[in-house]
């Protein structure tokens, strides 16, 4: 239990830290909403997971390091039609994938490279990443695959931030969402096939549940931004899913559209406008302005 009662000094001096320090500098490290929010605090914890964990230390490391470039100059536009924090993020997702494919197979290469799309948008509200990551390590439980000393440490180096968190007043931020969900992925699974389809389908039901249910903001955002009327918690799911920048880009090559589409009860039940339609991420603003 030592690793887990030092992650939890590192992580407590370097949250906190981290929280002061980027409210002091103020640019794309902090949002000014629900009274001023730190947004990339969880590089801290996630680097303290690399260092301590005996589980997942290298995809841990390289989607904190690659995704807090996004945090840090996500939005600067590159010779390659595609802003910074995308193609950092992207490559870090890749990276995860192969390491991940090569490592435990096919199976949770795939789940771990796609795990940081719903870890990031289940982030953008407060409490439903700790919520949906607590659900997901919990279901992997009866599995018996879970790593109790990577389970010890992820929990301990997130402990600071979860209390910040339940109070709504920091952001993990690409720099830690991803890395912390996939870290918690191989933590409860060992990279064991099955408990990695369980952990990913158990995230995003939860962080989708919550979202739909707890908080006003996905609700206003759908019928508001959206023109999604009366949503239904399938377009809560796959917004989890198909939602921010990187979904929205995908969709542009595939069946996105701008406007809502007419359909019928069971479309709409099923989620089927939210699916196809392109929302109003930095990629979709562009997509729709044409």
């Amino acid at each position: 239990m030592h690793r887990a009662v030092l992650a939890l000094l590192l992580s407590t001096a370097g949250t906190l830290a981290a929280a002061r320090l980027f409210r002091w500098v103020d640019g794309p490290l902090y949002e000014p909403v629900r009274g001023g929010t730190p947004r990339g605090v969880g590089i801290v914890p996630a680097l303290v997971y690399a260092l301590l964990s005996p589980v997942g230390a290298v995809p841990a490391l390289t989607l904190a390091l690659l995704g807090f470039v996004d945090d840090a100059l996500g939005r600067r536009p590159t010779r390659l039609g595609v802003e910074v924090g995308h193609l950092s993020r992207g490559l870090a997702m890749l990276a995860t994938l192969a390491w991940c494919w090569d490592r435990y197979g096919p199976i949770t290469g795939l789940v771990a490279g796609f795990l940081p799309q719903p870890a990031n948008i289940v982030d953008t509200q407060p409490r439903a990443f700790t919520f949906a990551l607590a659900v997901a390590t919990l279901s992997c439980v009866p599995l018996g695959t879970a790593d109790p000393v990577a389970l010890a440490v992820l929990w301990a180096a997130l402990a600071p931030y979860v209390a910040l968190d339940l109070r709504g007043r920091a952001m993990l931020g690409d720099g830690g969402n991803a890395a912390l969900a996939v870290a918690g992925l191989l933590a409860a699974t060992r990279g064991d096939s099955l408990g990695a389809l369980a952990f990913l389908a158990a995230f995003t039901l939860a962080g989708a549940w919550y979202r739909y249910r707890m908080e006003p903001r996905l609700r206003e955002y759908l019928e508001r931004e959206l023109g999604i009327r009366d949503p239904s918690f399938m377009d809560a799911v796959w917004d989890v899913l198909t939602g921010g920048a990187l979904g929205d880009l995908v969709k542009s090559w595939t069946f996105g559209r701008v406007r809502v589409p007419e359909c019928g009860p069971w479309a709409r039940r099923l989620g089927y406008r939210r699916l196809v339609l392109i929302g109003r991420s930095t990629v979709g603003r562009r997509l729709r302005a044409g």
